[in-house]
């Protein structure tokens, strides 16, 4: 499991925002109980070889996202309940991190699955997880999201926040003009930075439906479509 110095600060950063505010309250009793599944996780993954849930800090490899952290399985579970006609469909993670969506969107029956991940140590991460789960990585790329040249070949796209607007905005843009007298989606996980959002609409997505988290607002998902 690769862990670092820089990502155990980022842990105690996440711990010193969960002491911080009220004591008792929902939002703070649903992150306990989400930090000690995640523990449970961690231990898991450990004795089967695996790397999902420790957080990671990517702000050395690009100045445009700070952090890879794992999107919860209740998460991914809202998701894919949404997506109708799941079998004609492609699916796949923009910014994928080390491979736990896909890992999870593999077991839908979707058309394809694919990720696309621009830090090579996650990449390479990933790689080794979905190996480890023999699960095929062949639409899985290490490359700048940017320079993507398949998006014509999904139709669901998930993003787990992982860029900021300056990429988010190009991004968002080549895949709808892949898409024009297509239908596509986009699941845009933690949708709270205006600017953000902002870049998705301006390339042309509606959004269509907000999936709240009753718990936690971090996990809100915003479904955007390009008609």
């Amino acid at each position: 499991m690769t862990v670092r110095k820089s990502d155990f600060k980022l842990i105690a950063n996440y711990l010193h925002r969960f002491v911080e505010g009220p004591v008792f309250s929902r939002q703070k009793f649903a992150a306990l109980f989400r930090y000690a599944g995640s523990f449970c996780s961690l231990v898991w993954e450990k004795i089967n070889g695996l790397d999902y849930t420790m957080v990671y800090y990517t702000k050395d490899e690009s100045v445009h996202n700070s952090v890879y952290t794992k999107a919860p399985k209740k998460v991914l579970k809202r998701v894919f309940c949404d997506i109708s006609d799941i079998p004609g469909k492609g699916f796949i993670d923009v910014g994928c991190g080390k491979g736990y969506v896909v890992s999870r969107a593999a077991r839908e029956p979707f058309q394809k699955v694919g990720g696309i991940e621009y830090s090579k140590n996650l990449y390479d991460i990933c790689l080794k997880n979905l190996k480890k789960k023999k699960i095929s990585d062949r639409h899985v790329y290490n490359c700048d999201a940017k320079d993507f040249a398949h998006y014509g070949e999904f139709d669901i796209f998930f993003f787990n926040n992982p860029f900021d607007e300056t990429i988010l905005g190009p991004v968002a843009q080549k895949i709808y003009d892949t898409h024009k007298g297509r239908k596509c989606y986009l699941y845009f996980l933690n949708p709270h930075l205006k600017p953000r959002t902002d870049a998705i609409e301006n390339a042309g997505f509606k959004l269509v439906k907000s999936i709240n988290d009753k718990n936690e607002w971090y996990f809100n998902i915003n479904v955007y479509s390009n008609c």
